[in-house]
């Protein structure tokens, strides 16, 4: 799905963020100085997706690094215990904003961060969404005996359980 105007694209916004508000972890995956894939988790910030994503970092950080070196990411969100599946493509860059880093700051990130929401070394990754595609159907799913569930046929055309989003490149 193209949003073609205003009004449908702020649609799938919010679609996409009310799937991606109840998972906790991505999976970011940037591109090496070698072109090799690499993904580690990250956390989600809570902050309210309006077409872009934040994450806080370490200026000095691999991903940080690889960001700057290749711009285009890709995110994945799971949560299979509700059947719910995120797939992002957009393009990265490293943003230092010390109140964007307060805005976004809860006291867990203590613990990764010991320097604080006010430590200098701290950066965000910021990601333009271009194109999203999720799988989320909780209540209509049929278990198998590998242990997966999956979608009933008729819920694999139905945006309110699958769709691929495009929203194009950051303007």
């Amino acid at each position: 799905m193209s949003p073609k105007n205003p009004g449908e694209r702020d649609q799938a916004i919010r679609t996409l963020a009310q799937i991606i508000g109840r998972i906790r972890i991505a999976m970011l995956t940037t591109v090496t100085e070698d072109g090799a894939l690499r993904s580690r988790p990250i956390t989600t910030h809570g902050a309210r997706f309006d077409g872009d994503l934040w994450f806080i970092t370490r200026m000095g950080s691999a991903k940080t690094e690889e960001v700057r070196r290749h711009r285009r990411i890709g995110l994945t969100y799971a949560k299979p215990e509700d059947n719910c599946y995120v797939a992002i493509a957009g393009t990265a860059q490293i943003v230092v904003d010390a109140k964007k880093v307060q805005d976004l700051w809860i006291p867990s990130y203590q613990a990764w961060f010991p320097g604080g929401p006010n430590d200098p070394d701290l950066a965000l990754i910021k990601v333009s969404v271009e194109t999203a595609e999720y799988w989320s159907a909780p209540a209509l799913t049929w278990p198998l005996s590998a242990g997966f569930v999956v979608m009933a046929p008729a819920q694999r055309d139905d945006p309110q359980f699958h769709a691929r989003i495009v929203l194009g490149p950051p303007a």
